[in-house]
């Protein structure tokens, strides 16, 4: 492996796994409903700490241009959205609809809204 490509791995999978680590962190059951402040400090300090960890352990060539330091905190941000979204953890993504039938979809969704409505 060329060091270029080992190098935007690095830059890529130590700010997804902080991402990883964090969100599970935070999603601990103890930890889910006690303060609001950690929802908004995930929504907050995920980002920041993602982007300052991807800005960090690149290449200072590369972050001497703007459109990099723009640009690349947002990759790791969106492979961490796009994984999310495709092992649904974060409850609304295809993962969390376990591929139900369509029958047992809508009786899935009329419990939830006898739930909801309770």
């Amino acid at each position: 492996m060329n060091k270029k490509l080992k190098t935007w791995l690095l830059i890529l999978s130590i700010p997804i796994a902080y991402a990883l680590l964090v969100r599970f962190v935070f999603g601990l059951w103890f930890l889910r409903y006690t303060f609001t402040v950690m929802s908004v400090s995930f929504l907050l300090g995920l980002p920041f700490g993602v982007g300052f960890l991807t800005i960090f352990l690149s290449p200072v060539e590369s972050v001497r241009s703007y459109a990099y330091r723009i640009v690349a905190p947002m990759l790791p941000i969106i492979v961490f959205f796009i994984f999310t979204l495709a092992f649904g953890i974060e409850g609304w993504g295809p993962s969390s609809v376990k591929v139900l039938s369509l029958k047992k979809w809508s009786k899935h969704m009329s419990r939830r809204e006898k739930c909801i409505s309770a």
